[in-house]
């Protein structure tokens, strides 16, 4: 179940696609108890055909299972992680702050950023925790129909500046304003639709 309460006792973590800390930096300090962290997991699917009906309800498909030839995956290096002491503005949870911030890194640093899943602990720990304990939702794992880049790519740590500086404007923007809301959430989707115009 994705964090829809903006009170919570414990860290938020959205694992982010494709951005990169540079090597001499572990973590990049976002203001407000936002912080960036180097982390890696990998996220991978696939499609699994059956061809049996299940005997009762709730019970599984019986075997013989296929793959399909459609697999996705992706990787994440860097975690976005929202401490309890924040607390977003207006109706907004952490979540909609980890959407907000993921489409202004969108903008300012890479397209293909992706807040690919949402964790109850940091991706760097999670392996050793047991499954009862923990949870992992997959967020933007579609696979993006248009393909966008920066025309002039700049160094990380300058955009990364920029971010710092105005994610809270953005944020305060998207809880106050209805059509700023709606903006960035068509932005937020339109690569991920696969339909042409």
């Amino acid at each position: 179940m994705l964090e829809r309460a903006s009170m919570s006792t414990s860290d938020f973590y959205a694992g982010l696609t494709t951005l990169q800390l540079p090597p001499d930096r572990d973590e990049y300090d976002l203001g407000h108890g936002l912080t960036l962290r180097r982390t890696y997991a990998h996220l991978m699917s696939s499609y699994t055909m059956a061809f049996n009906p299940p005997e009762a309800p709730g019970k599984h498909h019986p075997a013989p299972w296929k793959a399909t030839t459609r697999h996705d995956a992706f990787d994440v290096y860097t975690e976005l992680v929202i401490h309890s002491s924040y607390k977003p503005p207006g109706d907004l949870a952490r979540y909609d702050v980890a959407r907000t911030i993921t489409s202004v890194l969108r903008l300012c640093c890479d397209p293909t950023i992706r807040f690919l899943v949402q964790s109850s602990h940091s991706f760097s720990e999670i392996a050793a925790i047991p499954d009862r304990e923990t949870r992992l939702t997959p967020i933007e794992s579609t696979p993006q129909y248009i393909q966008l880049a920066l025309a002039q790519p700049k160094p990380l740590i300058g955009l990364l500046g920029w971010v710092r500086e105005y994610w809270p404007n953005a944020v305060s923007l998207m809880a106050s304003h209805a059509d700023f809301r709606l903006a960035m959430e068509a932005f937020e989707l339109s690569t991920f639709v696969p339909h042409h115009a």
